[in-house]
């Protein structure tokens, strides 16, 4: 539109001002400041009128003489004393009208009286009058226009602006969400100003530096400005060179000085803005760091806290920090500063949207705690090697797995490579200790309380739960303990809980030599020693002595092999309905994911969840509704594709027949060694770095603890499991250590950590998994006063407030027990993660988010933040001061 011409908004407020003084009004003249792009006609009311620009007396005149149904606009840019007599008097009202804002725009929202504050403020009432909506503006209550509502209507109807007094993050999000600035810069320069003066003074002085940049000319820059402002105005910022950089950031802010306390409230409500809009993220970011290279501060980036670069100099740093560990053995003031640059890449919000490479610098801390932890006397007993790897060499291999890929950046991946080298170089001192132990262990496959034989996994667990409830028996073939691990955690967060027998999980099994699945899967299903293809399988599933004993009221054990799983993409009917009907007391599903994924190109590394393994959610779906108990299992596991050789050829990737033995591999003979050939001894490998046939993904066949120690593990949904009791998180503590910057030097905990007790009508009357060695049972004190010594729990529990909160809380009050278990367990450091808490007071995880609520409503007096689950959900924090402060006790 040309500027100064009336709008077509502007023309119809006025004609049907007219209209309602004289409705027959046929010339209507109007003055407009110049001539505008207007349509040739225009409706009012029920009415249309021609629209036609006179821009002298005469033209008028020749106007008025035309003959025409239609009313029409006279629009010209002449006074009135310009026209003569004869034209005013053929005019309505005989006048030229000129735009009487504020009355029109009184008469629009029905309002009798206007704010006095609106006084001065013409540009107002034209842009209102401008934007007024096709259904009208809502009549003001007790026909009073005031300013709030003024402004409010003008924020919203021109700028797209919500509210009446928006704050600063509302004002960001309107510059990237509903383009603000472009809205704002079309606007007449009295209205741009009036504008900005009003938001000066309702967005304090950060909105200030805002409005500023808006008026300079870079609204649309304002978020990736704040994020600036952060780097810019850090720390120290007048000691550096930012300071200059400061000086060349003021012509983008419009200002010849930016206040830091406000530069830094900009940057907090951008960096607000830039976590709430994802989708603008990229262009903001990009913005951002551009800006930093222009006024010469992108040397200081990383003190950015969203910058995409900031994240990848953390992690440099991150990763600098880790050599000199490596060099000095894991412990020490290097380690300190590897946890503290570790810290500062986790709380960088790339952290999140990059996760991956977070989740390697995580595993990569925890490969090095676990160097510092580890003795370097290690075990001979083959039991022992192997519970060891359970609890702690299994979390290690999850850990190098997730190092494979190295990182985008090439010395955070050399950093990955060399502790990658280092980790493997212990690993392999391991597995030939592994492998020496199970030469003599398999011989003789003496029982043991933690690892059972494959071949004895029906008996010792299957068929002993299926005796108390319907079972499934979920065999994950080629499934390694780091896959297990993974999938664990995301049962656990579905509420499928691990089960134990007197307070002993069931760890592990131990596969056939050599690990191969003709022999190992077979054995296993079969519950014997022997070799076959799934016929084999099958039949020696459903004939099986035990299982047909259980099931000898019912339908036969069945068993589901790979082809039979899918029917369309789709967990089949078939499988669906066995699973659902608790008659069919054990069903048994035999899962190929890991397996085939071995078979594939090395260059792919999966991550092993429920929603990436295809079926497997509607499985323990319909095992949770039918109350099926889960005994998930393995044949054998697997070792990765990581640098490995071929020596020679053999009839496996990983065993060949008895030869002459070569360095990297051992001989094995005895009751569980059986080849698929029938061979009653082999060579296979004990290091990881060996195999005979071609490179891919996978190898399994050997006799590392990877590839022999299977997971075996019971699962329940319900809230209470017959025959087993819920085992609390098995995590090693270094694995959920506090980074060593974060912990708080408290005093040594004093009160006893509480055990569950075992249940003893259910000890004697139910028989035992592990009959053989039947497990101590010492005798716990399970709750009472605190003893005298018992410290600063102990002076909590008898203060006068603690008993007024037990009141308060009444029956929902937990109990002396649990508190003193939580306390003790967090007082050490202040923070533990959820799995870390649970482990230590010997809870299974999902009870600890009730037990938590209970203790807090305990302890938190008048709310106060003494006991806290962080943002995330994964931490838990005690602040013991403000604990003793609220209690009036003394720690």
């Amino acid at each position: 539109m040309t500027v100064g011409a009336l709008s077509p908004q502007r023309i119809v407020g006025q004609v049907d001002w007219v209209l309602k003084k004289r409705r027959d009004a046929r010339f209507i003249a109007i003055r407009s400041p110049s001539r505008g792009a207007w349509p040739p006609h225009l409706d009012c009311g029920e009415r249309r009128f021609q629209i036609r620009w006179c821009s002298s007396p005469l033209e008028m005149r020749e106007v008025l003489s035309e003959t025409t149904e239609d009313g029409v606009v006279i629009l010209t840019d002449l006074q009135e004393t310009d026209l003569g007599g004869d034209v005013l008097a053929r005019l309505c009202l005989e006048r030229l009208f000129s735009i009487e804002s504020w009355r029109m725009l009184g008469d629009a929202f029905q309002a009798r009286k206007l704010d006095p504050r609106l006084r001065g403020c013409d540009w107002m009432a034209d842009l209102l009058l401008e934007y007024r909506p096709p259904e009208g503006y809502a009549p003001v209550p007790g026909g009073i226009l005031d300013a709030d509502t003024a402004w409010r209507t003008l924020l919203s109807s021109v700028l797209g602006i919500a509210e009446a007094r928006p704050d600063i993050e509302t004002l960001l999000h309107w510059t990237v969400v509903d383009d603000g600035p472009y809205r704002f810069v079309r606007l007449p320069d009295a209205a741009q100003k009036g504008i900005a003066g009003y938001l000066r003074g309702v967005c304090g002085a950060a909105g200030e530096l805002i409005i500023d940049t808006l008026l300079a000319g870079n609204g649309g820059e304002a978020v990736a400005l704040g994020l600036v402002c952060e780097v810019v105005f850090s720390d120290g910022w007048t000691n550096s060179d930012l300071l200059s950089a400061a000086v060349r950031l003021e012509p983008l802010v419009g200002r010849s000085q930016i206040p830091a306390p406000a530069a830094r409230l900009w940057a907090q409500a951008a960096i607000r803005v830039a976590r709430k809009q994802p989708q603008f993220s990229r262009v903001i970011f990009q913005q951002a760091e551009d800006v930093l290279r222009g006024i010469h501060a992108f040397d200081h980036v990383v003190h950015s806290s969203m910058l995409p670069a900031a994240f990848d100099v953390r992690l440099s740093e991150a990763a600098a920090a880790i050599g000199p560990v490596l060099t000095g053995g894991g412990s020490g003031e290097a380690m300190v500063r590897a946890e503290q640059a570790a810290f500062r890449v986790f709380e960088h919000h790339q952290a999140a949207l990059q996760p991956l490479r977070g989740e390697r610098l995580r595993m990569a801390l925890r490969l090095l705690r676990w160097v510092a932890a580890t003795n370097a006397s290690e075990a001979s007993n083959f039991e022992d090697i192997a519970l060891a790897y359970v609890a702690e060499g299994s979390f290690v291999d999850w850990a190098r797995t997730a190092l494979l890929g190295g990182d985008d950046l090439a010395p955070v991946s050399a950093v990955y490579v060399r502790l990658a080298q280092e980790i493997r170089a212990r690993r392999e001192r391991q597995n030939q200790a592994f492998a020496s132990a199970l030469v003599q262990w398999n011989r003789q496959a003496s029982p043991v309380r933690s690892l059972t034989p494959v071949e004895a996994i029906l008996d010792r667990v299957v068929v002993s739960a299926a005796s108390s409830a319907p079972v499934l028996l979920l065999l994950l073939d080629g499934m390694s303990f780091p896959v297990f691990r993974q999938l664990a955690g995301d049962l656990a967060d579905e509420g499928w809980n691990e089960l134990a027998v007197d307070g002993a999980p069931l760890h592990a099994a131990v596969s056939i030599i050599p690990t191969v699945t003709e022999v190992a899967r077979a054995s296993l299903l079969c519950g014997r020693i022997c070799q076959g293809a799934a016929n084999v399988e099958k039949s020696g599933f459903a004939n099986h002595p035990g299982l047909m004993r259980i099931t000898k009221s019912g339908p036969a054990p069945i068993l589901f092999h790979k082809g039979e799983l899918s029917n369309g993409g789709a967990l089949a009917d078939v499988v669906r309905a066995a699973l659902a009907d608790a008659r069919h007391r054990v069903v048994a599903i035999v899962y190929n994911a890991v397996d085939d994924h071995l078979s594939g190109a090395d260059q792919a590394r999966p991550r092993w969840s429920l929603d990436d393994m295809q079926l497997l959610r509607p499985i323990f779906h319909e095992a949770r509704n039918a109350g099926r108990m889960v005994v998930m299992t393995a044949d054998h596991g697997h070792v990765l594709e990581d640098g490995s050789r071929q020596a020679g050829k053999g009839t496996g990737d990983r065993w060949r027949p008895m030869d002459v033995t070569a360095d990297g591999e051992m001989a094995f003979a005895g009751a569980r060694v059986l080849s698929p050939d029938g061979a009653k001894e082999v060579l296979v490998p004990w290091s990881e770095l060996l195999r005979y046939g071609a490179k891919k993904a996978g190898y399994h066949g050997g006799a590392t603890p990877q590839e022999v120690l299977v997971p075996l593990a019971v699962f329940s949904a319900a809230n209470d499991a017959p025959l087993w009791e819920f085992s609390p998180p098995a995590t090693p503590e270094w694995w959920n250590s506090v980074p060593l910057s974060m912990e708080v030097p408290t005093p040594k905990p004093t009160a006893e950590i509480r055990r569950r007790p075992k249940k003893g009508p259910l000890a004697a009357s139910q028989p035992t998994l592990f009959s053989e060695q039947p497990p101590p049972n010492p005798t716990l004190p399970e709750s009472g006063s605190p003893s005298p010594d018992a410290g600063w729990i102990g002076r909590l529990m008898t203060c006068e407030i603690y008993e007024a909160q037990c009141k308060l809380a009444g029956k929902g009050a937990a109990r002396n027990e649990d508190v003193r278990a939580v306390l003790a367990a967090l007082e050490a450091r202040g923070r533990l993660p959820r799995t870390a808490l649970a482990r230590q007071i010997g809870i299974p995880l999902f009870r600890l988010n009730g037990l938590l609520s209970n203790v807090r409503r305990l302890i938190n007096v008048d709310q106060s933040p003494i006991l806290v689950v962080d943002d995330t959900g994964d931490w838990v924090e005690l602040d013991v001061r403000q604990l003793a402060a609220q209690f009036e006790i003394k720690v």
